[in-house]
């Protein structure tokens, strides 16, 4: 197969070179050397694997520990957010912050602590 036979339809294949897909025309075809750097990671990874097959299964045992992990954690966030929803919608009615109410004695000497001080209302610190 390293040479085409005459009369085929197959063009002739080169050693080493290949050819990219999405040109229109074999004449405008741009011819790429492989080199590690334009080949794929995943067939370099491939390479390794089959070497060493005690990577590939530590490999896929931390990839497998990971993908669980962030599955819980992510089950785990929805839980929150459905109950922390549910609580929300189960009070009919939203509660208002309401200010402490003065007893009316109290109220009555710090109006007239004001009313006696109206033009420097703020006391002094021997006065507090």
């Amino acid at each position: 197969l390293s040479d085409s036979v005459p009369g085929s339809a197959h063009p002739p294949r080169s050693s080493g070179m290949s050819l990219q897909d999405n040109a229109s025309n074999p004449a405008e075809a741009v011819e790429k050397k492989p080199s590690p750097s334009n080949a794929p990671v995943s067939s370099i990874v491939e390479k390794q694997f089959c070497r060493y097959p005690e990577l590939h299964r530590l490999l896929n045992q931390i990839l497998q520990d990971s993908e669980n992990y962030v599955s819980e954690l992510i089950a785990e966030i929805r839980a929150r957010r459905d109950k922390k929803r549910s609580r929300q919608n189960s009070e009919t009615k939203p509660t208002t912050k309401r200010r402490t109410r003065l007893l009316p004695s109290t109220k009555a000497v710090l109006q007239k602590w004001f009313e006696d001080h109206i033009s420097y209302p703020y006391p002094t610190a021997a006065e507090k």
